[in-house]
């Protein structure tokens, strides 16, 4: 099982525009081979800062996502209106 942690912080002005980019990503990618969970968080601290908490089956899932058109779409959709992104992949330690 692969877990991956994407930390999104949109600029001030596209917070809502992000947060809809991302949602627009959610029912397709649940329904994907391999894709566990797939779920969009937002702080309560600072509204700018998203968080997709993912885990997948095997890495050639999380891959395979990677390589849809729609990912590439959010990407491209997302770079001008986001300050950073943080991609984290993890493993269950115990």
């Amino acid at each position: 099982m692969l877990h991956v942690i994407a930390t999104v912080v949109a600029k001030k002005e596209s917070i809502e525009k992000v947060k809809e980019i991302i949602e627009g990503m959610i029912e397709p990618t649940r329904a994907e081979k391999g894709c566990v969970q797939y779920d969009l968080l937002q702080s309560d601290e600072n509204s700018a800062v998203f968080v997709l908490v993912e885990r997948w089956e095997t890495s050639q899932d999380l891959d395979a996502h990677k390589s849809t058109p729609r990912f590439a779409q959010m990407i491209n959709q997302l770079t001008p209106i986001h300050e950073s992104l943080d991609i984290k992949l993890l493993h269950k330690v115990k």
